[in-house]
């Protein structure tokens, strides 16, 4: 396996990535909250014990390689794969967090990031950190701008511009193989926070 994926490959990590849309939308179009808690729980449930079956025993791992090894990458081969981290993140913020705020940062880390990532590797020619271009974060922050735009309420232009550079930023700094935690917690709790003030 190669220390970095190919275009094609890193294309079909973020198309998976933006499949996890389907669990804000999900979210905001049922009406029965807690099963929709319980329910993104057993998910996340089960894809950390297929996680850890495929860390610990050669069948899984050999047949996990079967299905996903041209979209693996390396940090994943002996840790958690970046999408365990995603729903188990999901999950805790859906658990912690008001609906409407868990929704949007989900919005956030489903589509901001998966944007950003395509625009970087496509276009990126400026590095910043860890190994995160200047035209992807560029593309993270417009993004995240967007989604607090149409789903955020009752906010000034100006606060929501904070917030998307701030989201940014968080994004920025963290490592890749953790910004499917930091970004949507950071955002959850930011966002809860600016509902309180």
């Amino acid at each position: 396996m190669s220390k970095t994926l190919s275009f094609k490959s890193e294309l079909k990590r973020k198309i998976i990535h933006l499949m996890s849309l389907f669990f804000p939308v999900f979210y905001y179009y049922t009406e029965n909250n807690v099963a929709f808690i319980y329910l993104i729980c057993i998910i996340a449930l089960i894809t950390l014990a297929f996680d850890l079956l495929r860390l610990n025993y050669n069948y899984f791992k050999i047949l996990h390689i079967f299905f996903l090894g041209n979209v693996v990458r390396v940090y994943e081969k002996k840790n958690l794969y970046s999408a365990t981290y995603l729903i188990l993140s999901f999950a805790s913020i859906s658990i912690i967090f008001d609906k409407h705020v868990a929704i949007t940062a989900m919005m956030i880390t489903a589509i901001a990031d998966s944007f950003a990532a395509i625009v970087g590797l496509r276009y990126g020619d400026i590095l910043l950190f860890n190994n995160k271009t200047l035209q992807g974060t560029f593309t993270f922050f417009t993004a995240t701008f967007i989604i607090l735009v149409l789903f955020t309420v009752n906010s000034s232009f100006y606060y929501l511009l904070l917030c998307s550079l701030f989201f940014t930023l968080i994004e920025l700094f963290t490592k890749t193989e953790y910004d499917n935690i930091t970004v949507p917690f950071f955002s959850a709790l930011i966002i809860n926070l600016g509902m309180l003030i």
